[in-house]
């Protein structure tokens, strides 16, 4: 953060300068306050109510480590630009107005200075023997002037090569050694100064030896190296050499790297006519998969996850969260390269998770305004858009196994059917409270509501006609709790609010244990083990591991934290060794891997205050998924990390969280 030294002028107003006297009516304050951003700069502009006239104006902002830092005084001008900002970063400024040896209070405006200095986009290279062509797309602006290419070998011997051309969008750089990595790296130079740097690899020879699956992994992630058997038909002993020192053997092989870099490097060798021949094959390792916090806030406070948890498309490439303070931003990410493919925006908070179309990838979700519930193609454009639910601060919404029709309760406990392609409405059942879970089993709808009146129920999922409901003592837990299915699919167990838990029969529409104490307070989404035992994260700070038949407590998971929120808006999940994965909430950003008798295998934090985990978990191809909450000032945080394993079950039944058995 920059800071500012600055003498006050001379002015006959008196000390506190940042305190309102609200008993003095003749302290007006600005008026028509606005913010323009720039690159670096904010420019500033105000005015006064008509017939006033103030003596001067002050105008400062709030540093959380500086505290107020003065940026001018001593003028009576309207306008004012601040410069030598950080670009990306948001800013609250604050104009007063001085009458004399009075002053007015401060009127606020929020902004985020962004660099117009834009990079090169969708560098590739393109490889030959001894040369390699470089093509980009060029950045839109005026102050454009050239760019500036560097190269490197394997990480050594820099070259430069200026192109006082704008419109260039492509270079050659010949003179290259064969069979060597270079990495590229193009720079936009601008009037103003330069773009930051945009880089990419690649290898002249007389064919690239090897195909990879992805020149960006995470630590710990597999990625397969295939051989370039067509170009070398008669190479032999084909050796992959990774950082660690294991060596794989074969024409394609899966190999990993156990710490980040940028430019962590396999080796491959190979007899080629005889001759021993070895490349480097340079890779950009992050530590995690997905590492994400940079998504729109309302300008002055935080945006995070809360209520839901990740989900994937069909084909397990592509995972999708939502965020829910003021704004909801759903966002999908490339699993394998961590890349953000879209952001869609709306200017309303969420509370609940997002379901994705296990048939045709569409994804579904509502803010807590009436009338949002929205249906989003797999590429981020509006479907259509559900006008008659209030808030859906609710359970998650549901889909049918072909994908036709869509259910959601919202928070009033209205239930939809909805038609998938169009979302025309089908049926709507009135059930008195909020949704704490939906199952589609057929053509049964089981409903779980946040009440102790129709608590369960079974609906005919073509018409909405209510089969059966039973009334419970003890309210379900809230939005979060959802449906654990056995393995066999005949049972369900669900959480309630005062640390109990139920099972019921799906076949026979029946209770069969009613409410099992367990704890203390809310039991939230539940997670089947392979063997039929039960995880339940709590509000309590403890996680417990029931017996799915005999519904008795096995074991006990307590961190030690000592206080409530530890396992709050907790969803689980479990893999085919019997282990559950989960996160601790409010308290702690720690995400544990557990035994089946709930000792810790594994763990990892987050780090940063404001990371405490209350936006639930997911799993996939041993990748753990984990959302945070965030603070005032400060986002929140999308995590993916590589623990291992395979998925066996999580929130929703399948990877989309369609809520669908059958």
């Amino acid at each position: 953060m920059m800071a500012f030294t600055l003498t006050l002028a001379a002015s006959c107003w008196k000390e506190p300068v940042f305190e309102k006297d609200t008993a003095r009516a003749d302290r007006h304050e600005v008026t028509n306050l606005k913010a323009v951003a720039g690159d670096g700069e904010v420019a500033l502009t105000w005015s006064l109510p008509e017939g006033l006239n103030a003596s001067e104006f002050i105008v400062f902002y709030t540093d959380a480590q500086a505290g107020k830092i003065v940026l001018r005084t001593g003028s009576t001008e309207t306008k004012y630009t601040v410069t030598n900002l950080k670009n990306g970063v948001s800013y609250i400024f604050n104009v007063q107005a001085v009458y004399g040896d009075v002053i007015s209070g401060a009127v606020s405006v929020g902004a985020t200075p962004l660099s117009t200095r834009f990079a090169v986009t969708n560098l590739l290279a393109d490889a030959e023997s001894g040369k390699v062509t470089l093509f980009w797309t060029a950045p839109v602006s005026d102050k454009l002037t050239g760019y500036v290419i560097t190269y490197t070998k394997d990480g050594e011997n820099f070259q430069t090569k200026e192109i006082n051309d704008k419109n260039a969008v492509s270079c050659v750089i010949e003179g290259l050694t064969d069979d060597v990595t270079y990495t590229f790296t193009v720079v936009a130079k601008y009037s103003n100064g330069n773009s930051d740097p945009v880089s990419v690899s690649a290898m002249p020879a007389f064919a690239v030896p090897y195909k990879l699956e992805s020149e960006l992994t995470a630590v710990g992630l597999p990625i397969t190296f295939t051989f370039n058997r067509e170009d070398y038909p008669s190479a032999t002993d084909v050796k992959w050499t990774f950082p660690d020192g294991t060596v794989l053997t074969g024409d394609e092989v899966k190999g990993a790297f156990y710490s980040p870099n940028p430019a962590a490097v396999a080796v491959l060798s190979a007899k080629v006519n005889g001759l021993e021949k070895t490349w480097n094959i340079s890779i950009n390792v992050r530590e995690f998969v997905i590492n994400d916090n940079d998504f729109p806030c309302d300008g002055s406070n935080y945006n995070g996850f809360k209520g839901g948890a990740p989900m994937f498309s069909p084909d397990g490439k592509t995972v999708y969260n939502l965020t829910f303070n003021k704004i909801t931003n759903v966002m999908a990410y490339d699993i394998l390269s961590g890349a953000k493919k879209w952001t869609y925006t709306v200017n309303h908070s969420s509370y609940n998770g997002l379901t994705v179309n296990p048939v045709t990838g569409d994804i579904y979700f509502g803010t807590t305004t009436a009338g949002d519930f929205f249906a989003l193609s797999p590429d981020g454009n509006l479907r259509w858009q559900f006008t008659e639910a209030g808030s859906m601060q609710s359970a998650s919404p549901a889909v049918s196994a072909d994908g036709s029709v869509v259910f959601i309760i919202d928070a009033q406990g209205n239930t939809f059917a909805l038609d998938a392609a169009t979302g025309a409405k089908k049926w709507k059942v009135a059930l008195g409270a909020k949704g704490a879970g939906l199952l589609v089993n057929g053509n049964d709808l089981v409903v779980l509501v946040n009440g102790t009146s129709k608590t369960i129920n079974w609906l005919n999922a073509s018409t909405g006609e209510t089969i059966v409901s039973y009334d419970q003592k003890i309210k379900a837990s809230d939005i979060c709790g959802g449906f654990a299915v056995s393995p066999d699919k005949k049972y369900a167990y669900y959480g309630h609010n005062s640390g109990a838990v139920s099972k019921i029969d799906l076949a026979e529409r029946k209770i069969l244990v009613d409410a099992k104490v367990i704890g203390t307070n809310n039991m939230w989404g539940a997670v089947v083990s392979p063997n039929g035992d039960v995880f339940f994260g709590s509000k309590e700070s403890k996680a417990f591991l029931v017996d799915g038949d005999q519904m008795e407590l096995k074991a006990t998971f307590d961190p030690g934290i000592g206080s409530n929120n530890g396992f709050n808006y907790a969803r689980a999940c479990s893999d085919t060794d019997g282990n559950f994965y989960v996160s601790t909430g409010q308290i702690q950003n720690m995400n544990y891997v557990l035994s089946h008798e709930l000792t810790v295998k594994d763990s990892f934090q987050i780090p940063g205050d404001g990371n405490k985990q209350m936006g639930g978990n997911n799993y996939l191809d041993g990748i753990l998924y984990a959302s945070y909450i965030g603070k005032n000032g400060d986002n929140g945080r999308f995590v993916g990390k590589y623990v291992g394993g395979k998925r066996y079950m999580a929130y929703g039944i399948d990877i989309c969280g369609s809520c669908c058995i059958k």
